[in-house]
């Protein structure tokens, strides 16, 4: 008799830690929302002059504080894209907030670059718990538009 109940205990302590285990992975995969909003972003100077370091200026509303990179690139008036290296998220803000907070980044044009309108294009990926490392949460942001001249 007390080896069928230490059996049952097994076996009710493999069902609770199997449980609690599948809670915690549905809990990562639905946990998608993104931590940042981007509200408004604008580039100083503009118009910039090709080849020319330039200022990108966010304003963003931070819900939490998450690991990430951002993919950058430049599409110029010819259509013609200019890839950037990956950078690592660090928002240097005061944490989250409900409060609008200005995060810069500078940036330098190519020299290449076509006259006209451009448009700079981050797309941030976040990983804000370990099964977020192999499938991140993906922000492309509204391009920020500015002159070349």
């Amino acid at each position: 008799m007390m080896l069928l109940d230490r059996r049952r205990a097994l076996c009710h302590a493999g069902g609770a830690a199997t449980t609690a285990v599948l809670c915690a992975v549905l809990y990562m995969l639905l946990d998608r929302a993104v931590p940042i909003d981007v509200i408004a972003g604008q580039i100083a100077p503009d118009p910039a002059p090709a080849g020319a370091d330039v200022v990108i200026e966010l304003k963003v509303i931070m819900h939490r504080e998450c690991g990430g990179t951002i993919r950058r690139r430049i599409v110029d008036s010819a259509g013609v894209q200019f890839e950037y290296d990956d950078k690592k998220v660090s928002f240097p803000l005061a944490g989250p907030s409900e409060e609008p907070q200005v995060f810069l980044r500078p940036l330098r044009l190519p020299v290449a670059i076509h006259r006209g309108p451009a448009k700079y294009v981050p797309v941030f990926e976040w990983w804000c718990n370990p099964l977020q490392r192999i499938w991140p949460t993906v922000y492309v942001q509204r391009p920020v538009v500015f002159d070349v001249n």
